[in-house]
Formats: structure tokens, C-alpha cells, sequence
């Protein structure tokens, strides 16, 4: 078969309707056994705890089948959504309003920066949990220090916990560089990284279950998220004042 024949045949396929039902039939086959398999299977465990590439690449297959499968799934819809996009544009250019014609691809614009900003999440972030007491240090992968101290719980008369928080300081080279806070829903920011506060215990020793995030690629699913809801709300917009 000739080269020219196959690379007809591949912009055959991206370009096809087909191609995305299919894709997403697949998909929701993949979703519908990863339902199935999580709850009960013990390699999903720590999935929360790490970066999900990091967890991958430690996952036996026969848990992680369906994961791996909806990845593959997804860069080809990924493809197909670019292929249409373009084809759309090229075909529709003329003799209708521009905003009736860019707005599907603004939607598709944002679906794809989510799904780099997960890609970007998933190769390059960082998940950790510890158990911190008054005091204790956290040695980041960049080299930052950060100590937790003031650790404190306000309880009810019968004993339940009520609210807590801690004091976070940040050192850089051994030098104090930011002193901040925790609490419940107030997390602390600093050079990319999330300090959560999760949970504290009171007694015998207060002590503090922490959790510490770096998300890269929250701007790029933030940004996808902002252009999808654009789309959506400008031809949602237009359609209606069509038919009125």
C-alpha cells in the first residue's frame, strides 16, 4: 500500500464522527471496569498519594489495565478533536458568522488545555503525607525546608475537635523565608507547593496528619476550564438569540 493511501486513510479516520463515538464508547467501557476494579483491589490504595505516572509505573498491569487503556484512548481522542477542529474551521471559514464557527473550538481549546494541564500533573507533580509533631521539619524535593510548629486543636465540652490549625515557616538555604499558617480549608502556598492541614490529634501529643501537593499543571486545567465554560456560554448565547 502506498504511503500516500495510509496517510489518506489516517485523515480518513481522525477526521470521521465515527472515529469519536467510538473512542468514547471505549472509554466509557474502560470508566465502567475501573469502577469495578478500584473498591476492591489493594494496588489502588496509595493511586491518591502519588503523582499518577508515578503510580503507573509501580502498578501491576492486571490492576492498572483499564487506566493505561483510557490514557491510550484519550491521546487518540485528543488527535481526533484537533483533526475535526481544523477541518471544521476550514470548511465553515466562509459565508457564516465567525462566533457561530470558532465557538465549538473554543470548547475544544479548553477540553485540551485540561487535559494537558492533567498530563503536565501527572509527569511532574508531587504528592506527600507525614504525620507532623510540634516542630517537625519537611525537606521538599527542591531543597526547601519547612517546619510545622504551633499546632493546636480547640475542643467541645465532650471532647470533639471543633478547629485547628498550625504555623507553617519556610527556609531556603537554611534562612527563614516565609512564615505562614494552616487551617481547615486554608491551606499555605509557597513557590508552587500546597501545605495542607488534614487532620489533628490532641492527645496524648497533638499531632498533625499534613499534606503537601505540587500541581504544575493547575494553571493550564485552570485556563482550560475558564476557556471551555467561554465556549459553552458564547454559543449557548448565539444559538438562543438565532431562534428568537
Amino acid at each position: 500500500m502506498a504511503i500516500k493511501d495510509i496517510a489518506g486513510r489516517l485523515l480518513d479516520f481522525f477526521l470521521s464522527l465515527k472515529t469519536s463515538v467510538v473512542l468514547m464508547l471505549g472509554l466509557l467501557f474502560f470508566f465502567i471496569a475501573g469502577a469495578l476494579i478500584m473498591p476492591v483491589n489493594p494496588a489502588f490504595d496509595t493511586i491518591n498519594a502519588l503523582p499518577l505516572f508515578q503510580w503507573l509505573a509501580d502498578a501491576p498491569v492486571s490492576a492498572a489495565w483499564w487506566l493505561l487503556g483510557s490514557i491510550a484512548l484519550i491521546a487518540v481522542l485528543a488527535v481526533n478533536t484537533v483533526a475535526c477542529s481544523a477541518e471544521s474551521l476550514i470548511r465553515k471559514r466562509s459565508g457564516r458568522q465567525w462566533l457561530i464557527v470558532i465557538s465549538p473550538q473554543v470548547i475544544h481549546i479548553g477540553f485540551l488545555l485540561m487535559l494537558v494541564g492533567h498530563i503536565v500533573s501527572a509527569s511532574g507533580g508531587f504528592k506527600s503525607n507525614i504525620v507532623a509533631l510540634d516542630g517537625t521539619r519537611m525537606n521538599f524535593p527542591d531543597g526547601m525546608v519547612v517546619k510545622i510548629s504551633g499546632i493546636d486543636v480547640k475542643l467541645s465540652p465532650r471532647g470533639f475537635p471543633l478547629d485547628w490549625r498550625a504555623d507553617v515557616e519556610y527556609f531556603v538555604d537554611g534562612e527563614k523565608v516565609k512564615s505562614d499558617f494552616m487551617a481547615p480549608n486554608r491551606p499555605s502556598f509557597f513557590r508552587g507547593y500546597g501545605t495542607y492541614l488534614k487532620k489533628v490529634r490532641p492527645y496524648p501529643v497533638k499531632a498533625a496528619l499534613v499534606e503537601v501537593t505540587r500541581e504544575p499543571g493547575a494553571p493550564w486545567a485552570l485556563g482550560g476550564g475558564a476557556v471551555f465554560m467561554l465556549g459553552n456560554i458564547v454559543l449557548v448565547g448565539l444559538k438562543m438569540s438565532r431562534e428568537t
